[in-house]
C-alpha cells in the first residue's frame, strides 16, 4: 500500500461521507498508524490527513408567518381532533418547545394562575418556565374541557382511539404534519427541513428578529450551549445584512466582476 493508493482511496469513497468525513478519515488514520508501527508501510497518517474534516452543519429553514397560519387554519377545530392538533400546534409556536416534549407533558405540568408551562427537557434533562401565552392558553383549555378523552392519564395530549395513550412512543409529529400540510399548500420533500421542528426553529427565528438578546433565546429554548442558539441567526436575513461591509471603497481590478 502507497501513499497516493490510500489518497485515491479516500476521493473515491469521500462521497458517501459527505455528512462527517470524520466517519471516514478517523478509522484510516488508526489503520495507517498501526501499519506503520508493525512495519508494514514506511509513511503515517499526518502525511495524509492533518486536519479532518469539520462537520457540515445545514441551516434549515423554518416557517414563514403565511406558511404556520396556512397550517393553522387547515385544521378543522370543531372535531376533537382537531382541537387536540391545533393546541398542540399553538404549544409548539407559542414556546418551541420540542415536539417530544410538548407530547410528553402533563396536566401538572401547566400553572394556570401563573400562566406558565414548567418542564424538564427530555432531550437535555434541563429545567425551563416558559410563558403560557393567552392564545396558546386558550387553544389548550379548549382541548381538556372539550375534546380531551375521559380518562385517569396525567398527559395533555392523548390518543382519541382507544387505549387513550400518551403520544409519545411513535413518529407522532410527522404525522400530525402530513394530516394539515397538502390542505395549507405546502409542499414537504425529504431534507427540506419542513417537519414538526420547524416550529422550533420559528420561534427562534422570531426571537432573533425581535433582537432578542441571544442569552434569552438560548434561555427559552433550552439550550445548555450558546452555540446551539448561533445556527438560528442565519434565519434572519435582514440582520444579517446589516453585518455586510462596505465593499464599495475597494476597486474592481478584473472586468469580469463588473
Amino acid at each position: 500500500m502507497t501513499l497516493d493508493e490510500t489518497r485515491r482511496f479516500i476521493i473515491n469513497v469521500s462521497p458517501k461521507h459527505q455528512g462527517n468525513m470524520l466517519n471516514l478519515t478517523w478509522p484510516i488514520k488508526k489503520f495507517i498508524t498501526f501499519l506503520r508501527d508493525v512495519g508494514y508501510i514506511s509513511f503515517g497518517s499526518e502525511q495524509l490527513i492533518v486536519f479532518s474534516s469539520p462537520k457540515r452543519l445545514k441551516v434549515l429553514p423554518c416557517f414563514t408567518k403565511d406558511e404556520s397560519g396556512a397550517l393553522l387554519s387547515a385544521i378543522d377545530t370543531s372535531t376533537p381532533l382537531g382541537k387536540r392538533d391545533f393546541a398542540i400546534m399553538k404549544v409548539a409556536l407559542g414556546t418551541g418547545l420540542r415536539g417530544e416534549d410538548i407530547f410528553g407533558l402533563h396536566l401538572l405540568d401547566i400553572d394556570w394562575r401563573k400562566n406558565e408551562i414548567s418542564v424538564v427537557q427530555s432531550k437535555t434533562g434541563t429545567h425551563i418556565v416558559l410563558p403560557l401565552l393567552p392564545d396558546v392558553g386558550n387553544a389548550v383549555a379548549d382541548y381538556i374541557l372539550n375534546a380531551r378523552p375521559k380518562t385517569d392519564s396525567p398527559y395533555v395530549f392523548l390518543r382519541h382511539k382507544k387505549p387513550h395513550n400518551w403520544l409519545g412512543d411513535g413518529p407522532t409529529g410527522a404525522l400530525i404534519m402530513k394530516r394539515y400540510q397538502d390542505n395549507a399548500g405546502l409542499l414537504h420533500v425529504a431534507g427540506d427541513g419542513k417537519t414538526f421542528h420547524a416550529f422550533r426553529r420559528t420561534v427562534g427565528m422570531r426571537l432573533i428578529q425581535a433582537e432578542v438578546p441571544l442569552p434569552s433565546v438560548a434561555q427559552q429554548l433550552g439550550h445548555k450551549r450558546i452555540e446551539s442558539t448561533k445556527r438560528y441567526l442565519p434565519l434572519n436575513d435582514d440582520m444579517l445584512r446589516v453585518c455586510c461591509m462596505d465593499i464599495s471603497t475597494y476597486a474592481t481590478r478584473k472586468e469580469g466582476l463588473l
